[in-house]
């Protein structure tokens, strides 16, 4: 299974602008309808690899952050 990228957007201040600019950040989530459905498929042995992919999302979306930083969207620079 695959983590589907979503960009998230928010009014940050830039200091390349000095001002309150609308950044953008990847970041990635779990498609949690799909693993309820084979959870419900499967009679429940899904929710053994739902579990490894609980925790795999979870260390790769905090190493994620860490390294993906904002973008305003006036200067491109990266804050």
């Amino acid at each position: 299974m695959h983590m589907a990228t979503k960009v998230i957007e928010q009014m940050r201040h830039c200091k390349s602008c000095n001002r309150l600019t609308l950044q953008r950040k990847n970041s990635k989530q779990m498609s949690w309808l799909l693993h309820i459905f084979l959870a419900i498929i499967t009679g429940g042995i899904w929710v053994i690899i739902w579990l490894l992919m609980l925790v795999w999302h979870t260390i790769n979306k905090s190493a994620t952050a860490l390294t993906s930083s904002w973008v305003c969207s006036e200067c491109g620079s990266k804050n």
